[in-house]
């Protein structure tokens, strides 16, 4: 597709230029892969575009786009205007402060997907907080915590999903371009903000597996942003626009059994015939292991460098 292996979608909205340009540094010296980026801004208070335009040109990088959409359109619609251009046949999606856990991620992320000729993959991340110089690495509250029930087949993520509500975080995401568009197009009337287990729904609804990558993939800056201020108003967003697309899938999708007990909260005798376990019990089948990340002293000091600049 015209030369281009993954198209890397970075969002922002008021964001903060330096942390921008240290994630741009972290995308563009990818290795062995043809990727473009494309920069698409959720009508910030402030324009960037000159300043990142010139960043680009500094560090010899020229397979870029920069989108400055007139209005807050909301992040589903700002990564639509992205993925309206995107070249590449993979998409992965990323946001200033976080970051590519290496030079070889999106490498890897493709030959991985390509193998398993999967429309939708997750890796690991690594959570970080850095504030007054002061560096703290999280290993806990991993999501998802389970992800191995998502390598057993389609039946088996649906219950992950749907079911367990084990969810996949978006930083850790990588997906066909065809689908993400698809999936899109669906949901972009329906919600805002909340694109990554919406899409995800929309997709396992089509069928489509969805495939673990054992490998470290992102930094996920956490603690800050968006989603850290004023949580409960921000969670109100988030609950309508899973709300407003489950509406739609429990609508479109009527004989779903996985769907039909997620609503109804009761257990169907197919459903029972499917996944032959004991009996229906939400609280049993949540019950995941903790999930820790192995963090090295390699890793801190590695993120230490993209944050230093």
């Amino acid at each position: 597709m015209n030369g281009v292996d993954v198209s890397i979608i970075i969002v922002t909205y008021n964001s903060d230029f330096e942390k921008l340009k240290k994630t741009i540094k972290s995308v563009i010296f990818q290795k062995n892969v043809d990727f473009e980026v494309i920069i698409c801004d959720d009508g910030s208070k402030i324009d960037f575009s000159a300043e990142t335009d010139k960043f680009f040109k500094e560090n010899h990088f020229t397979n870029y786009t920069i989108i400055r959409n007139p209005e807050n359109l909301g992040t589903i619609k700002n990564i639509y205007s992205g993925l309206k251009i995107a070249k590449g046949e993979y998409v992965y999606t990323t946001s200033p402060g976080d970051f590519l856990y290496d030079e070889n991620t999106i490498a890897e992320f493709l030959h991985f997907a390509k193998e398993k000729q999967a429309k939708i993959c997750f890796g690991n991340y690594i959570k970080y907080n850095y504030e007054n110089q002061n560096l703290t690495l999280y290993s806990d509250n991993y999501n998802p915590r389970c992800p191995e029930r998502y390598t057993k087949g389609l039946p088996y993520s649906k219950v992950a999903f749907f079911l367990i509500e084990d969810n996949i975080c978006g930083i850790a995401y990588f997906r066909k371009t065809e689908f993400f568009k698809n999936a899109i197009k669906c949901i972009k009337e329906r919600a805002k903000y909340a694109e990554d287990g919406t899409t995800t729904a929309w997709g396992l609804m089509q069928d489509m597996n969805i495939v673990y990558f054992d490998r470290n993939i992102s930094w996920y800056e956490y603690g800050t942003g968006i989603s850290a201020e004023g949580k409960t108003e921000w969670g109100k967003k988030i609950k309508k626009d899973y709300d407003d697309v489950y509406e739609y899938l429990y609508s479109e999708y009527p004989e779903s059994a996985e769907l039909s007990v997620r609503k109804n909260q009761y257990i169907r005798f197919d459903f029972l015939i499917r996944y032959p376990i004991v009996a229906w019990r939400k609280n049993k089948l949540n019950k995941l292991p903790n999930r820790v990340v192995t963090i090295t002293e390699q890793d801190k000091e590695k993120l230490l460098k993209i944050l230093k600049g």
